[in-house]
């Protein structure tokens, strides 16, 4: 097979103007030089001649640029030209939860005409009913109207583009979030079914436990209005979810 073309080495000494972001994360700023018929770049080989060994979370390569269309260089056009393409994507497909296709439509999804004449909406976006459009996400029209596009449902979830996309912890909060806010109405009830060792609260270490401790699984039986409630069941799904944390106050930020 055809050697691959290689560039310069590029040294990095980590004590020579790192900068720090955070905690135990450093980055450092590499060039390259290379021939003006080099391609594409396919890898980068990083070599460690320290005797520690450490972490490569990521490489960033161009990092903060700005460049005009005239002033691109020339080993970065076709590049984005690329994620121009991966960004614009094809009207006609499919949205997918890989995709980073940003493409506006107008509010079509308001209704269901499939359920019925009561269940039908107006088209927002348009010229008669002019308001801003929203992000393109190219699920199937309904049985009853091809202008009309199918309403979000759990086989076609609403589509957001890969980067825009909430991550694991961020979900994670959402999700807390929600739990939390389902848990207010659930206070008179819970004040019936929880206490601290079935009395007031007497001293202020009493009230530093409520920011310490959490409820324990709640049990089923034993109350026959309790079961039909379903609550047991929902409170410990939110502990299965979301982890004891959901059922501890917040702390107050003078004692966080």
């Amino acid at each position: 097979s055809e050697n691959p073309k290689l560039s310069k080495e590029a040294k990095i000494y980590w004590s020579i103007n790192p900068k720090t972001k955070g905690g135990n994360k450093i980055s450092h700023e590499v060039e390259f030089v290379v021939d003006a018929n080099f391609g594409v770049p396919g890898a980068i080989i990083v070599t460690n001649k320290y005797k520690k060994e450490f972490y490569l979370e990521s490489i960033v390569a161009i990092e903060g640029l700005v460049y005009l269309p005239n002033d691109t260089p020339v080993g970065l056009k076709r590049l984005r030209e690329k994620e121009l393409q991966q960004l614009r994507g094809n009207s006609d497909d499919s949205r997918t939860t890989l995709d980073r296709i940003y493409d506006y439509d107008v509010y079509n999804d308001l209704g269901n005409p499939d359920k019925g004449d009561e269940f039908v909406r107006p088209i927002l976006g348009n010229q008669s009913q002019p308001y801003p459009r929203r992000c393109r996400s190219k699920r199937p029209p309904t049985n009853s109207d091809v202008n009309v596009e199918s309403p979000v449902s759990k086989y076609m979830p609403k589509y957001v583009p890969r980067d825009e996309a909430f991550g694991d912890l961020k979900a994670k909060a959402i999700t807390e979030g929600k739990w939390k806010a389902m848990l207010r109405s659930l206070v008179p009830t819970l004040k019936q079914k929880v206490a601290i060792n079935g009395e007031a609260i007497k001293s202020f270490s009493d009230i530093t436990e409520l920011y310490k401790e959490s409820l324990p699984p709640f049990e089923e039986g034993g109350d026959e209005c309790w079961e039909k409630g379903g609550l047991p069941k929902l409170l410990n799904k939110m502990i299965k979810e979301c982890g004891q944390d959901v059922f501890k106050f917040d702390s107050p930020k003078l004692i966080s």
